[in-house]
């Protein structure tokens, strides 16, 4: 993959820590834990960009689901101005995929991937 950086951005109102590798369409790897996003990376085809935000934390315990955790990848694709990213979730986030659909409907440029343990 063509290099790596980090970087912040603004998204719901509070900075997002994010890492950007490689080149290409977006795709946006949501996990809480490193080994997580590294199984979630191997299944993203090469000539992509891939970026890694670091979820919020559920108001300061544990991490976001539902509403919280659509309301902010809204603003993390808003704020990167991103065009049509494909969102990929560790199974951690399953039971939030109804909810970040709902928040991002309005982009109507989203494609939700669940990944699964084993997938």
């Amino acid at each position: 993959m063509d290099g790596v950086f980090e970087a912040v951005v603004e998204a719901a109102g509070a900075e997002t820590r994010y890492t950007c590798r490689g080149r290409g369409a977006p795709v946006v790897v949501v996990a809480n834990s490193e080994p997580d996003r590294r199984r979630l990376r191997e299944m993203v085809e090469s000539g992509r960009r891939i970026l890694e935000p670091e979820p919020p934390l559920q108001d300061g315990d544990g991490p976001a689901h539902g509403e919280q955790l659509g309301r902010w990848l809204l603003g993390f694709v808003e704020g990167l101005g991103l065009q049509a990213p494909h969102i990929v979730l560790s199974a951690e986030f399953g039971t939030s995929c109804d909810a970040i659909v709902a928040a991002l409907a309005p982009t109507d440029s989203v494609v939700l991937v669940e990944a699964r343990a084993g997938s």
